[in-house]
């Protein structure tokens, strides 16, 4: 399976705890791709989704999701070193 996905996304980063991958397809101009973002859930036999799996499901169909960046100065993190 995991091969199949590194086929289908140029990254793949393995999560693990709510969801097991975030597979990442850049746009392409050649095919007219527009890429995409998917959160990959591996699911075995009959098993089904957590509580906890379905509200995270839930929050990315009702399009509730962002990006957040986080900047660091490099003086902050010398006074916790030390």
């Amino acid at each position: 399976q995991l091969l199949r996905l590194k086929a289908d996304y140029d990254i793949i980063i393995p999560l693990g705890d709510i969801v097991d991958y975030i597979g990442i397809k850049f746009p392409s101009t050649d095919d007219g791709d527009d890429g995409s973002i998917d959160f990959i859930e591996v699911k075995t036999n009959n098993s089904r989704l957590s509580p906890a799996q379905k509200k995270f499901k839930s929050l990315i169909l009702n399009k509730y999701i962002g990006f957040k960046q986080v900047t660091v100065k490099l003086n902050d993190i010398n006074k916790e070193l030390n």
